[in-house]
């Protein structure tokens, strides 16, 4: 079969996690990359066996070669909706890191042009692929929680509470668009999104700058608190941050319906240590017991593929199965603006007046 050339843009984080993964997949092979350091473009090609006349400081050369079939974007914030936009134009299949866009209208002309265009795409909310969430979303889709009440969500991290953290990209507004909200939070709103609904309404009671920085004046939010209301009547609260102290890439979602409840809970990393609390049925309800999922042997029978797993297969004909796309990154870019606004009036906005379906 066929092998998928990528290209990688971008030489940060997020980039090695996108090659460690293309690396590992039997379709995909790590082809290009550009990086605007020259240092990192050459240890990370070296890394990955890029050849040398296949590295770039400019990714516009590397859109223009017609032998790459799809491209990782991994950039700064600020570049996501320009290098998208460009790499919709050559034609080529996308993966886009989280946000999408700095902006509703950018997120929505990213949205129309790769679905007119007819691109395979997807956005790195990747948390979706966990087997965690992958079990969650049957037990939540077979009905057996009942008619859901309130979601509780948080993500929260201690990493930035240090005030010797140089001023990055990420702490300044120009070129992150949000703090926590964008960071952290779109991956809990996605996941919400995704295991329970669309998103009604919004209200931001708390949005907070802590900045104790004597490098730099830090401009994106530390911690974000939120309500909103959700299909169905349900009520939701959220709280992200990155001031919370010994914590590292902890999420917790709990979901409550009239027949059960649900607990999904992550700690210290993206894959191995997810995990599924489940309270289902009268017996263990009127004994306050929760049961810890086994979560072990899913592979083959839930999604536990890796993204380019599975964007692989979407460009090859195989599977259907992203989870993941543009059309997500629009909406839940809807819902971040939604949000940034009431922060401003401190009153509910609807989420439909942000979104066209």
């Amino acid at each position: 079969m066929k092998k998928i050339k990528a290209g990688v843009i971008g030489g940060g984080n997020i980039a090695e996690f996108h090659l460690k993964d293309m690396a590992k997949n039997e379709y995909i092979v790590p082809y290009a990359l550009c990086d605007v350091n020259q240092e990192s473009l050459d240890k990370t090609g070296d890394r990955y066996n890029i050849p040398k006349e296949n590295r770039y400081t400019d990714y516009k050369k590397l859109l223009a070669r017609p032998d790459i079939d799809m491209v990782s974007i991994c950039t700064p914030n600020v570049t996501h909706f320009s290098i998208a936009m460009d790499t919709v134009k050559s034609g080529k299949a996308y993966v886009l890191e989280k946000p999408v866009a700095m902006t509703l209208a950018e997120a929505k002309e990213l949205y129309l042009a790769t679905k007119n265009a007819g691109l395979t795409n997807a956005v790195g909310f990747s948390y979706r692929y966990l087997p965690a969430v992958q079990k969650a979303k049957e037990i939540i889709s077979s009905g057996a929680l009942g008619k859901i009440h309130h979601v509780y969500a948080q993500y929260i991290e201690g990493k930035d509470d240090n005030e010797n953290i140089p001023l990055l990209w990420r702490y300044q507004k120009e070129l992150a668009g949000s703090g926590s909200l964008g960071d952290l939070g779109s991956h809990m709103l996605d996941m919400m999104h995704y295991l329970v609904g669309d998103f009604n309404e919004v209200i931001v009671p708390k949005r907070q700058k802590l900045d104790g920085s004597v490098l730099g004046d830090v401009t994106t939010e530390d911690y974000f608190h939120a309500m909103a209301t959700m299909e169905n009547d349900i009520s939701a609260t959220m709280c992200f941050t990155k001031f919370a102290w010994g914590r590292k890439n902890s999420q917790r979602l709990e979901i409550y319906g009239s027949r059960g409840g649900l607990i999904y809970i992550l700690e210290n990393g993206l894959r191995g240590s997810d995990h599924l609390k489940v309270c289902l049925g009268n017996e263990l309800a009127l004994t306050g017991d929760w049961v810890d999922m086994n979560l072990k042997g899913f592979d083959g029978v839930y999604n536990t593929k890796s993204q380019m797993d599975c964007f692989a297969e979407k460009m090859l004909g195989i599977k259907n199965t992203i989870p993941a796309d543009i059309e997500d990154g629009y909406y839940i870019q809807g819902i971040i603006e939604a949000m940034m606004d009431s922060t401003q009036s401190r009153t509910w906005h609807k989420v439909s007046d942000y979104i066209i379906k």
